[in-house]
């Protein structure tokens, strides 16, 4: 259990920081720089920590032995992702690397809970970003930070700016294709009337969404033989082995409580939008029982929606129940946590080992 107790104290003493940079109004100060500074360190010197983690390494010691017209002509998608790998590994090999993968996860991701929902208690976002997304990426890397990047760009959807938003898709497809997907997460969003769509909108853009999960395979297809760069996505149409998906069933719970609970919280556009994203994210999950790839596209509506809506799930109850609201939400995550990396042995995440300095 000791590694279980290493994670928990890790990501309690970041919650702390997190919740003592609440009284300051700037966006950095020095709790803030501390929590993310250990999360930062906390990956870098992860040893042998997931399951992807020899694939990851051997990838990077090839870009890294590449000359720059040799490594051009090999890597031909997610180039920035190949970039920073190349240099960061050439220059300090793992540690760098799993560093600086790190703060592009970490930092977008606290300067968009800070800057654009500033009222949510965001030490209770942190606790279950690490948990669940943090953690996530040690096996996810690139895939979690082009959704990192989309949650940071999300502040030009609020602005009606297409062009910026467009722009932060596209860096975020340099480092996961997936992140294409995130184009939709503008049309969640009333641009004439600057708030979430609802209504006949609302439920259009559930029912497209809905028949798009259960025939995307029909639609990435025609797609793809019609248009030349969305060839790359061909894969995603194939029918892997059916998995168990076990996780769709503790979204839709998740989903359940949200939806009852945040009628008992003032009217919010963030809260309305990001419960219409937790219902897409929820629907992709259903591609889990043929294609895992495709489901995990489901984090670029998952992960914003539910940091932002488990700090403002708290506000649904009176201010006397509101910390248990917190450590009741802070539970049922680390339970998950403990249930799937401790007791299931997923991702070989346990036993978590800790080395700056030692060669691969």
């Amino acid at each position: 259990m000791e590694s279980v107790e290493i994670y928990l104290l890790t990501f309690l003493v970041v919650t702390g920081c997190m919740y003592q940079q609440k009284v300051n109004k700037h966006t950095f100060n020095l709790f803030a720089i501390i929590g993310v500074f250990i999360l930062i360190i906390f990956a870098a010197g992860r040893y042998h920590v997931g399951t992807d983690i020899n694939t990851y390494t051997n990838i990077f010691e090839r870009y890294s032995s590449y000359d720059w017209p040799t490594f051009f002509a090999n890597v031909d998608s997610e180039v920035l992702y190949a970039i920073i790998a190349k240099v960061t590994y050439m220059c300090g090999g793992r540690v760098l690397t799993w560093g600086t993968f790190a703060a592009l996860i970490t930092i977008p991701t606290y300067l968009a809970l800070k800057k654009q929902y500033p009222d949510i208690a965001i030490e209770v976002s942190f606790f279950v970003f690490g948990f669940s997304y943090y953690t996530t990426a040690f096996n996810v890397t690139r895939q979690i930070i082009a959704v990192a990047i989309i949650f940071w760009g999300m502040q030009f959807i609020y602005k009606n700016k297409l062009l910026p938003y467009l722009i932060a898709v596209l860096i975020a497809t340099g480092f996961h294709k997936s992140a294409v997907i995130a184009v939709v997460i503008w049309f969640l969003w009333d641009h004439k009337s600057n708030c979430p769509i609802s209504g006949k909108r609302r439920i259009i853009t559930i029912i497209v969404a809905t028949v798009l999960v259960f025939f995307y395979q029909n639609a990435l297809e025609f797609l793809s033989s019609h248009v030349t760069f969305l060839s790359t996505y061909e894969g995603y149409a194939e029918i892997s082995t059916r998995g168990q998906n076990r996780d769709l069933y503790v979204h839709i719970i998740e989903w359940v409580i949200i939806y009852f609970l945040q009628k008992h919280m003032e009217e919010d556009k963030a809260v309305v939008m990001m419960i219409n994203m937790l219902t897409i994210s929820v629907l992709i999950g259903f591609t889990g029982f043929t294609h895992p790839q495709v489901k995990r596209m489901a984090y670029y509506f998952e992960m914003p929606a539910k940091l932002v809506l488990a700090g403002y799930l708290p506000y649904a109850f009176s201010e006397r129940s509101r910390w248990l609201a917190k450590f009741m939400i802070c539970l049922w995550f680390f339970a998950l946590f403990v249930l799937s990396a401790y007791i299931l042995g997923e991702a070989n995440l346990i036993p978590y080992r800790f080395d700056l300095f030692s060669a691969w």
